[in-house]
């Protein structure tokens, strides 16, 4: 059975601090303050199919306060408390969307639509915009430390070679050709800028 929404969750009646009076707990769940719970955290954008875990996550966080702070006196502080938790609440949900957010993506109907397609000539950009890319990336490398090593490394990474195989075809190390590299790379992303 699911409790509803004025009855507090059984699962977190551990968190009440036992010398609390009850009427304490019972502030926690008024229709009101959920009311302004909800309002307070859809104002600060939390969608309406998350609003009744966030007034759940709210009161298990007034719990664990009043563990250690003595509740409020009157229902005032308990709404002024209240909303004090949502609007971080809020903040933190916030924070975490836009850290997560690009990596949560929604379900589709058929895969198959959204598949990537088998790239052509023309995926690879304008052939003048290719030309003047290979130009920079020669004058790059030319005014690199050692150009004739890094001319090789490119050419064998363009080829698909592993960095086994350029370290014995050139005879250096795999982490000098892996160093390399990657500083040809930084450079070059420094000149596109």
């Amino acid at each position: 059975m699911r409790p509803n929404r004025t009855t507090p969750d059984i699962r977190v009646l551990h968190l009440v601090p036992k010398d609390l009076p009850m009427k304490a707990t019972d502030n926690i769940v008024d229709p009101k303050l959920v009311r302004t719970l909800r309002a307070t955290l859809a104002a600060r954008g939390i969608r309406n199919q998350d609003l009744d875990d966030a007034v759940a996550d709210i009161q298990v966080r007034v719990l664990e306060r009043l563990r250690v702070y003595p509740p409020p006196q009157d229902f005032a502080g308990w709404t002024k408390l209240c909303n004090a938790i949502a609007v971080a609440y809020a903040a933190d949900a916030h924070r975490a969307s836009r850290r997560h957010g690009r990596f949560h993506l929604p379900l589709v109907g058929d895969a198959d639509d959204y598949a990537h397609e088998e790239a052509d000539e023309t995926a690879h950009g304008d052939p003048v915009d290719r030309a003047r890319l290979a130009e920079l990336l020669q004058t790059h490398v030319a005014e690199s430390h050692n150009p004739d090593l890094a001319f090789a490394i490119l050419e064998g990474v363009a080829n698909g070679a592993t960095h086994a195989e350029l370290s014995k075809e050139l005879g250096v190390s795999e982490d000098a050709i892996g160093h390399r590299l990657a500083g040809l790379r930084k450079g070059f992303r420094a000149r596109l800028k």
